[in-house]
C-alpha cells in the first residue's frame, strides 16, 4: 500500500468554499494541491448566500471589503457563481435599534470603511418596499449575494485546470503524521503530502482526534424560507432577506441560532416558519402574499468565537476554517492567505484577528494534545492575539 500512495505537496481537507479557494490560490502559484473530502460541494441550499460585508468589527469589515473587491475579477476568471453586489441594508424599526445602528456606522466610518447610516427618508427612497415604520438603516454598498455551491465547484474546477486534483466522496478519511509530512487514507485511495490544510469544520473533529490539534468549535442551525417567484420587490439585501433575479425571495434570519442537536418536529417547524414569515412581513409588507415553497434547514459549524481560524499552526499544518456563511464572504482572502503562507512563508497584513493561536488557552484547557501554541515562523506576522 505505501508504494501505491500518491504524493502531493499540499493536501487540502475540505471541498467547501474555504478549501476550494485555498486549492485554487495554491494551484495558481504552481503548487498543485489535492482536495480531499467525504462529500461534494453540491448540497448548499438555498442557491444564494449573503456576502455580508458590513457585519462585525472594523477589522472584520476591512477584510470583508478586501474580499468583496475580489469577487468580480474572480467570477470573470473562473466562471459565474451567482455573485451580485446588491448593497445591503440593516434596517432599524425602533429608536433603540436606530441608535445602535448610528453608533455602528459611525465607528466604521471613523475607520475609513464604506459603511454609513441612512436617514428614514433616504432608506425608503432607496428601498421603497420597506415598512413605513422604518427608522433608518446601516448601509454598505459592498454587501451582495453568491451561490456557495457554484462558487466551490468553480474554484475546484479552476484548480484542476492548474494541475490540482480532487478526491471527493471518498468514504472516510484518516490522517497520520509520518516522516516528511502526512499519510492520508481514504475509502478509495492513499495519499502522502508534505503539508496539510484543514479547511472543513466537519473534518476538523477528525484532525483533532488524529493529529491532536484544533480550535474549539460551535455548531448551530437555522431554518431558511424560500418563496415562490414574485414581481421585483427588493433592490438590496435587507436584514438577511434577498430576492433572486428570477423572483424568489430568500428569508434568511441573520443570526445562526444554536438549537442543539434535537430533531425538529412538525410543531417546531411550523413555529420557525411563522417567526421567519412574521419578521419578514413586518419589515417588507409586500412579502405577505408570497407562498413559501422551500424551507431548508442549514446546519453549520464554525470556530467558537464566530471568526475564521486561518493560519499556520505548525510548520506543515495549516487551518482555513470558517462557518459556511463567512467562508463565502471571505473565501478570496482566505485562499490568498493560505497560498502566501505556503508558497512564500508570508502572512498578509490585517489577518492577525484570524490567527488560530488565539484559542491557545481554550484548547489547552480542553486537553487538546499537541496544543495550539502561537503560530510560528510565518514572516511579516504577529499572529496570536
Amino acid at each position: 500500500m505505501p508504494d501505491r500512495a500518491r504524493g502531493y505537496e499540499v493536501a487540502v481537507l475540505g471541498a467547501g468554499c474555504a478549501g476550494a479557494a485555498a486549492a485554487y490560490a495554491l494551484a495558481r502559484r504552481r503548487i498543485a494541491p489535492v482536495v480531499v473530502d467525504t462529500s461534494r460541494p453540491d448540497g448548499a441550499v438555498p442557491a444564494s448566500a449573503a456576502v455580508a460585508v458590513q457585519s462585525g468589527t472594523p477589522a472584520d469589515i476591512r477584510l470583508a471589503v478586501r474580499s468583496a473587491e475580489r469577487f468580480p475579477e474572480l467570477q470573470d476568471a473562473i466562471g459565474g457563481f451567482g455573485y451580485r453586489r446588491t448593497g445591503g441594508l440593516t434596517v432599524a424599526l425602533t429608536d433603540a435599534d436606530a441608535e445602535m445602528g448610528r453608533a455602528r456606522a459611525a465607528q466604521a466610518g471613523a475607520a475609513g470603511l464604506p459603511v454609513a447610516w441612512l436617514s428614514r427618508e433616504e432608506t425608503l427612497r432607496r428601498e421603497p418596499g420597506l415598512t413605513e415604520h422604518t427608522a433608518g438603516a446601516v448601509y454598505c454598498g459592498y454587501d451582495g449575494v453568491a451561490d456557495p455551491g457554484a462558487l466551490a465547484r468553480r474554484l475546484l474546477a479552476a484548480a484542476l485546470g492548474f494541475g490540482g486534483a480532487t478526491h471527493l466522496d471518498c468514504g472516510y478519511i484518516s490522517i497520520a503524521r509520518q516522516n516528511g509530512g502526512f499519510r492520508i487514507r481514504t475509502g478509495r485511495d492513499e495519499i502522502v503530502a508534505r503539508r496539510v490544510v484543514v479547511a472543513s469544520m466537519e473534518l476538523l473533529g477528525m484532525a483533532v482526534r488524529q493529529l491532536g490539534a484544533g480550535p474549539p468549535a460551535r455548531s448551530g442551525r437555522r431554518r431558511v424560507a424560500v418563496t415562490e417567484r414574485i414581481a421585483p420587490l427588493l433592490r438590496h439585501t435587507v436584514n438577511g432577506i434577498r430576492q433572486h433575479p428570477s423572483g424568489e425571495l430568500v428569508l434568511d434570519p441573520p443570526a445562526l441560532v444554536d438549537e442543539g442537536a434535537t430533531a425538529e418536529n412538525a410543531r417546531a417547524l411550523v413555529e420557525a416558519l411563522r417567526r421567519i414569515a412574521a419578521a419578514a412581513v413586518c419589515l417588507v409588507p409586500g412579502v405577505e402574499p408570497a407562498r413559501i415553497i422551500h424551507a431548508p434547514l442549514l446546519v453549520s459549524a464554525e470556530p467558537a468565537d464566530g471568526r475564521p481560524a486561518v493560519g499556520r499552526l505548525e510548520d506543515d499544518l495549516y487551518f482555513a476554517l470558517a462557518g459556511a456563511d463567512r467562508a463565502v464572504t471571505y473565501c478570496p482572502v482566505i485562499g490568498d492567505a493560505i497560498a502566501d503562507a505556503v508558497s512564500r512563508n508570508r502572512w498578509p497584513d490585517g489577518l492577525d484577528i484570524w490567527a488560530p493561536g488565539r484559542f491557545a488557552v481554550v484548547a489547552a484547557g480542553a486537553g487538546t494534545a499537541g496544543g495550539l501554541g502561537p503560530d510560528r515562523g510565518v514572516q511579516d506576522s504577529s499572529q496570536g492575539s
